[in-house]
């Protein structure tokens, strides 16, 4: 979408596509934040535990992505921002649609 050119710190020629954002750190910080969400709700009481573990792996994969020297850090801290704020986007949705419904679920 932005085009912009993967940092030049070592050999990267096999990785294609722009730089922006990290697909990787995307995809993990959309499917962990959901992931926390739905323990939240099956569990309530480890809640805190598994956000602390959404945010840790979603860390690990946006570090590893830097130091493979393929994204910069501005390209992780987008793709996490914006994949927390899709999963908890989908989360306010279904719960206003299960409140128009009557349902509390």
């Amino acid at each position: 979408m932005v085009g912009r050119a993967r940092p030049a710190l070592w050999e990267s020629q096999w990785y294609w596509g722009s730089s922006f954002p990290s697909g990787h750190t995307l995809s993990t910080a959309a499917f962990s934040t959901a992931a926390a969400l739905c323990v939240v709700r099956i569990w309530p009481r480890a809640g805190n535990l598994a956000m602390a573990l959404a945010v840790l792996w979603t860390g690990l994969v946006a570090v590893s992505r830097l130091v493979l020297g393929v994204h910069w850090p501005s390209d992780v801290l987008a793709a996490t921002c914006l994949g927390a704020f899709i999963a908890l986007l989908l989360s306010v949705a279904n719960d206003l649609r299960l409140r128009r419904s009557g349902n509390q679920g």
